[in-house]
């Protein structure tokens, strides 16, 4: 149960319980022990949802460090962060511009949980939202992006994924045949060869110049 206890997430994005102070040395210990179980769950051949994946490891590095463990707390604080972030300036009308053209289907490793609630809240539209969740993989796995072309029916060849991870979303498109362009917000190396653009709305515009 959780107890009462109240957490926090910090700009390192570190999980802390209100009330348990720890060293610095010992903090970091404890963020590097839950990125570490994260990393391994994420890449593990058995498929575990998101917020699973992030539960197991924040349990793993409380037992670790021997501190009590509030786990309904603890998804309360996924379900603010992944349910109320907000979105990008101007996604709605970007992706409703984009839609008088182009079909679009959302392809995210998003849980259901927090998916459907973060698309109602921000009003979004899509033909098509497939989920790592729904797949039971996630990307950059080629099965995502293969069903993807499937519910267009479209070869993958002709089909464009827009995404802002390189590896996830432009290394996974481009290895299943698709093309891809990059939102590279923060301008960071890499994706060479690949057309970037700094903004969902530089991306719509790439694409009515490709007509």
């Amino acid at each position: 149960g959780t107890g009462g206890a109240q957490y926090h997430v910090g700009q390192t994005g570190k999980p802390a319980q209100k009330g348990v102070v720890l060293p610095p040395a010992q903090e970091q210990a404890f963020f590097m022990c839950f990125s570490k179980e994260r990393a391994r769950l994420q890449y593990a051949s058995e498929f575990r949802p998101g917020y699973r994946q992030l539960l197991d490891s924040y349990e793993k590095a409380c037992r670790r460090f021997q501190l009590p463990m509030r786990g309904l707390a603890f998804l309360r604080i996924l379900a603010g962060i992944f349910t109320k972030a907000p979105a990008y300036p101007a996604a709605e009308n970007i992706i409703r511009r984009l839609q008088a053209s182009y079909p679009a289907v959302l392809l995210t490793n998003a849980d259901n949980r927090y998916l459907y609630a973060s698309i109602r809240r921000h009003e979004f539209s899509f033909d098509f939202i497939l989920s790592s969740e729904d797949m039971r993989c996630s990307k950059p796995d080629q099965r995502m992006f293969s069903k993807a072309c499937a519910l267009l029916r479209t070869p993958p060849e002709e089909v464009l994924m827009i995404g802002d991870s390189l590896t996830e979303d432009v290394q996974g498109a481009l290895s299943s045949g698709l093309q891809a362009l990059w939102i590279n917000r923060k301008g960071r190396p890499g994706g060479e060869g690949v057309p970037q653009v700094d903004s969902l709305e530089r991306a719509a515009l790439f694409l009515e110049m490709r007509g």
